[in-house]
């Protein structure tokens, strides 16, 4: 995933590798997401917890996502249940919606 320093901007285009079952997600200029460094300062996420949660706002499967980072799919959930527990949601939907409402904010 492509982040810059101050933002992150997405929308989302997929391809499946049929051979491998993985799932790539291509990334280009649409919606802004907030930065590693907004996300650490603002939930206290790591670098990881970071990355995971602006993939999981973009839509990419916990599969996908244990993948494309190659690590295993329970090191996935047990980041995810970290970032549910830092920012205080329940499913990917409030994440997706919690990270979309903060880069609409005037910082």
């Amino acid at each position: 995933m492509n982040i810059s320093s101050n933002s992150s901007s997405v929308s989302e285009a997929r391809a499946v590798d049929t051979a491998s079952g993985a799932t790539a997600v291509s990334l280009s200029p649409a919606v802004a997401l907030p930065s590693p460094e907004m996300l650490h300062l603002l939930f206290k996420m790591t670098a990881r917890e970071s990355s995971i949660a602006t993939r999981v706002a973009v839509g990419e499967s916990h599969r996908s996502i244990s993948t494309n980072l190659g690590i295993t799919y329970e090191t996935a959930r047990s980041h995810m249940k970290h970032i549910y527990d830092k920012t205080d949601v329940h499913r990917q939907s409030e994440l997706a919606a919690l990270l979309l409402s903060l880069s609409a904010r005037k910082w």
